[in-house]
């Protein structure tokens, strides 16, 4: 595999930064923008640089991004700069004109806004993976999302942000019979961001008439559990479990196959 660190966007630091990764052989034409994790406020793309290999490994050309995070610019601050890293992926790297948008826990939320907001027939699909769509739906008791001060931070505001706000931050206003092929994969036993972001997310496909399908799975705990080791693992050597994995990518070969009544990985 080949690595290329580039520069997607001017920026003082390194979040206009990201990592071109290739395979060895011929590349599919539709490459994947990968959109980190870390609650929009920690982390960087080295978190999915293990699916990248994973990709490249199958033929898929990826693009890693950083993004500004939320302590210090708020909403919509990352969700721009991912718009402005699947543009210049389009723009650099997808011979097609098509990309696919994938993204992790907070990248799941920013891979389903960029990729409704980009025009479409420019988007092959979209994978959330434990992503968010909702950002007020509430986990366990400890978690520090989706809590007023939470929404104040992404927000940037002094007071708590009304229903109104928070839905325009959401994918579900722009979900129509046009969206494209969407998968999600989520552990059932995910407390951190619930299951229930993926079931209502592609029951609003659904409900407009678009191909969406969800495939979870018992993983062990109460996070993500995403990966095939233990989530404490560094966050560089992180690999998708083997199921999860084979689901991804049965899809990015063929998204338009894509059924809600999915659920398990083998009868993608």
């Amino acid at each position: 595999m080949k690595t290329t660190q580039l520069q997607y966007r001017e920026a003082p630091d390194r979040r206009g930064d990201a990592v071109l990764h290739e395979p060895d052989a011929d590349a599919s034409p539709v490459p994947v923008l990968l959109i980190h994790g870390g609650g929009w406020r920690a982390q960087d793309n080295s978190s999915v640089h293990g699916i990248a290999h994973e990709l490249a490994e199958n033929g898929y050309r990826s693009l890693t991004n950083n993004y500004r995070l939320i302590t210090t610019d708020p909403w919509p601050a990352c969700g721009d700069d991912c718009l402005e890293a699947a543009r210049y992926l389009l723009e650099h790297h997808a011979p097609t004109g098509r990309i696919f948008v994938g993204g992790a826990s907070a990248g799941g939320h920013l891979a389903l806004m960029t990729g409704l907001r980009l025009p479409r027939g420019r988007v092959a699909g979209i994978v959330s993976l434990a992503g968010a769509s909702r950002l007020d739906l509430p986990g366990h008791e400890d978690a520090t999302l989706f809590t007023p001060a939470f929404h104040r931070q992404f927000f940037g505001t002094e007071t708590i942000p009304d229903r109104a706000m928070l839905t325009a931050a959401e994918p579900f206003p722009y979900v129509d019979e046009t969206a494209p092929p969407l998968l999600c994969i989520h552990s059932r036993n995910d407390q951190l961001v619930t299951p229930e972001h993926s079931l209502q997310i592609a029951a609003a496909w659904k409900a407009a008439g678009a191909r969406a399908g969800v495939f979870l799975f018992d993983g062990e705990g109460t996070s993500h559990a995403l990966w095939d080791t233990l989530e404490a693992q560094e966050l560089h050597n992180r690999h998708l479990r083997p199921d999860a994995l084979a689901c991804m990518l049965r899809f990015l070969n063929a998204p338009e196959g894509v059924s809600l009544k999915t659920t398990t990985a083998s009868n993608l």
